[in-house]
């Protein structure tokens, strides 16, 4: 196991206590600068994988450019590169040995670095990231996100589940987590529409971190959300006058971009919208005609309360019939034409919901201090180290 970061720590060290029973543990706790990772690169020439390290670098490029447009120079591409290749070398020395790589998330270069050294010495894999549905975590082989092992499985996959009853009525009762508001020193937030009444007949956009990987990666059709705002807001217009509908726009900020984004010009722009960013999206979900989203968890919500869900971006749960996906050749406005009115496939639904909460996701909070709670996470360490995911093929476990 690898962490970088604290929280990381905290996570893994209970982890890797309750698994020690059963393999022989390792964690490495890296931090930003050390003398060994600047040595490493000088003593450790073996084969370099570019392909690898080019991507590692690549979401840091886009993410530091966003607040410094001119910072992506040659300069500052070589910069990364030494880094990223600094700790891909240390990692390759570090790594020697093991069979299973466990990472949080993947997409920082010290932990990017540590999956391409994995891979290059044909290691299984397990990234971690925070689960979609409440006290879960996802554990997946294959990436997070769009990159995971059951993004591009077909509505036929989850019709094969069989669902026990009470489990899936339980799953309709789950109350998402309400993120609170990022607490910023001597910043007051201003309620922006939240003190108006929700209109009668609208659609919700959920907005979602500037900079996440779910934005800059794997939304390849907007540059960023507030492009993504404004085409829903121009979309949504054509399809009333198209249609002779009064549908408006509500947008909910993501509390995590407080004070750090200020969308006030982009609400100036887009008259007749309503920004919301206390409200819970809880509130807003049940009666919305529809959930629009690039590929947020707030999609899952929208399902869970058995709302339509369109997704402008590359989702894990694109699953046709399920879930309108807006592709680069597709108009928002037509499908919404479609889809106003038209009733969900709950079965459907219901099939996905229950694979995702009892056989893909692992009950483990992030917040889990207890040897004994990680239980969970270690049955699934195992199953990957035995190639005994049955929704993974196993050729993709390896590099």
């Amino acid at each position: 196991m690898v962490s970088y970061y604290g929280h990381q720590a905290r996570l893994f060290a209970p982890m890797a206590e309750a698994l020690s029973g059963h393999v022989k543990v390792k964690h490495l706790r890296v931090y930003p600068l050390t003398v060994e990772r600047v040595a490493a690169s000088v003593f450790c020439r073996d084969s370099l994988q570019l392909d690898l390290l080019d991507n590692i670098t690549r979401y840091y490029r886009l993410k530091k450019t966003l607040e410094h447009p001119n910072l992506d120079t040659p300069r500052w591409r070589a910069h990364l590169w030494r880094r990223a290749t600094q700790w891909y070398y240390l990692f390759r020395r570090k790594l020697a040995g093991a069979d299973l790589l466990v990472v949080w998330n993947g997409f920082s270069i010290p932990l990017g670095a540590a999956v391409a050294a994995a891979r290059s010495l044909g290691m299984k894999m397990l990234f971690c990231e925070n689960g979609v549905l409440p006290g879960t975590l996802a554990m997946d082989p294959q990436g997070i996100n769009y990159a995971n092992s059951i993004a591009g499985k077909p509505g036929q996959f989850y019709q094969s589940i069989a669902v026990e009853p009470k489990e899936a009525k339980d799953l309709f009762e789950i109350t998402p987590q309400q993120r609170p508001l990022r607490k910023v020193a001597g910043h007051v937030s201003t309620r922006c529409d939240d003190d108006k009444p929700l209109p009668d007949h609208y659609v919700l956009f959920a907005m979602q971190v500037h900079d996440d990987t779910q934005v800059l990666l794997f939304s390849p059709r907007f540059p960023s959300i507030a492009a993504a705002v404004s085409y829903v807001w121009e979309r949504v217009a054509a399809y009333n006058a198209r249609t002779g509908d009064t549908l408006q726009l509500v947008v909910k900020e993501h509390p995590s971009d407080f004070g750090r984004v200020d969308y006030s010009a982009l609400r100036a722009s887009l008259p007749g919208s309503y920004f919301l960013r206390s409200t819970p999206v809880s509130k807003i979900i049940p009666d919305a005609e529809a959930v629009i989203t690039l590929n947020s968890a707030v999609g899952v919500e929208g399902l869970l309360y058995l709302r339509p869900v369109i997704t402008l971006g590359d989702a894990f749960y694109n699953v046709p019939g399920m879930v309108h996906h807006v592709g680069a050749q597709d108009d928002l406005a037509g499908v919404l034409a479609e889809t106003i009115g038209r009733p969900v496939n709950v079965e459907l639904i219901t099939k996905f919901l229950y694979f995702l909460r009892y056989d893909y996701l692992v009950s483990v909070s992030r917040h889990a201090r207890d040897v004994a709670s990680f239980e969970p996470a270690v049955k699934r360490i195992l199953q990957t180290l035995d190639d005994k995911l049955y929704w993974v093929p196993r050729s993709s476990n390896g590099c």
